[in-house]
């Protein structure tokens, strides 16, 4: 799920929080692990944070920095808000603006556990060169 940006920069707190603890439990419900999306790159850093530790209360199996779709993807500093904020208490996915080796590694070494990128031949080949 991408989190309500609404709710969130309007401080709607409580509504952020029920939307997205109402979605993880149909989701656990029906034996889905979910996925929260954060859309970081739209956020503040105060945002990010409690955006990350809403949505571990709420249900969250993995924060995902985005959807790889906003104008802004995944940074390390990003990586390192959430971290932060939610600790291992899940898994964090790195997605959009991945290329390369080098950021492969930025975001696996920064605690990333998952990543999604549609580069991932480049990657391997560049890796297999190394």
């Amino acid at each position: 799920m991408v989190v309500n940006l609404g709710f969130l920069r309007s401080e709607a707190d409580d509504r952020f929080l029920e939307d997205t603890r109402r979605v993880c439990g149909l989701g656990h419900m029906n034996g889905v692990k979910l996925t929260v999306n954060l859309e970081a790159g739209l956020l503040s850093e105060s945002q990010i944070k409690k955006a990350s530790e809403f949505a571990v209360k709420a249900g969250a199996d993995w924060l995902s920095t985005s959807t790889g779709f906003a104008q802004k993807n995944a940074s390390l500093h990003d990586i390192a808000l959430i971290k932060n904020a939610v600790g291992e208490s899940v898994n964090i996915k790195a997605m959009g603006g991945i290329h390369s080796l080098a950021e492969f590694l930025g975001v696996w070494n920064a605690g990333c556990s998952r990543i999604g990128t549609p580069f991932s031949e480049a990657i391997l080949r560049e890796l297999n060169h190394a």
